[in-house]
């Protein structure tokens, strides 16, 4: 079993490391699902782990239907992550229909080659996943990071198990959303997945002693003395469940 904790920054990197995670999806702003990491976080995580780090490229929040001066920018992103020496890029785009757009998936796949590319969760938004799993096949994707179209992956694991059948060779089909130690294992049993991706989340108190509690930079004031960390014990616990 593969685990690929999704991580944003150093010490969540280091912390996976060392719980047993064979791979990090590094990027920032995990509360946003994830945005490109910034150049300093790709060279310091580079340098600091010694398993495998793939990117993600995803200029701004919200859908996955990108103007051209937003392409142009994630692949800026693509050729710079690959020149850092990651082992793969996580990128995804739709065209306003719903259909996969494969003209952008095109020009990244080319700016970031030889490396390998995850489809991510824009996949789930797609009009239809069964006849996309094959099309991106032409532009030599690796493999589908996909929750089955459902909020998490064990409410959309029928669709995961189809998705794996269907996929055609060379293609991976990778598990997220909602995973962790409690329903892993059910979900693994279920679908015949054999990655699975989850952030195994905790927030930590702030090294902030000073606290303006009258004034807020969040809509949820109550996260403002709180940094998000990957939990140790938990990702040792999906890695055990497997060992």
């Amino acid at each position: 079993m593969l685990l690929e904790v999704c991580v944003d920054s150093l010490e969540s990197a280091l912390i996976a490391q060392e719980a047993g995670a064979d791979r990090i999806e590094l990027c920032s702003a995990l509360e946003l699902g994830g945005l490109s990491p910034s150049a300093g976080l790709i060279r310091r995580v580079r340098a600091a782990l010694d398993i495998d780090i793939h990117v993600l490229i995803r200029c701004r929040a919200g859908d996955f239907c990108y103007t051209d001066a937003e392409i142009e920018t994630m692949l800026y992103d693509a050729d710079y992550a690959k020149n850092c020496g990651v082992n793969g890029v996580v990128f995804g785009a739709l065209n306003p229909d719903g259909s996969v757009d494969g003209y952008s998936l095109g020009l990244i796949r080319t700016a970031s080659a030889p490396l390998p590319i995850t489809f991510h969760r824009a996949f789930d938004f797609c009009n239809d996943p069964s006849f996309y799993i094959k099309y991106i096949k032409d532009y030599n994707v690796d493999r589908v990071l996909t929750s089955g179209t459902c909020a998490t992956a064990l409410e959309g694991v029928g669709w995961i198990q189809h998705l794996i059948e269907s996929a055609p060779d060379g293609i991976k089909v990778m598990a997220g959303g909602g995973i962790n130690s409690q329903n892993a294992l059910e979900l693994v049993e279920k679908s015949g997945v054999q990655e699975l991706h989850f952030s195994a989340t905790k927030y930590i108190d702030s090294l902030m002693r000073y606290r303006d509690t009258d004034f807020s930079l969040s809509l949820d004031g109550a996260r403002d003395y709180l940094v998000r960390r990957a939990d140790f014990a938990e990702i040792k616990r999906i890695r055990e469940l497997f060992s």
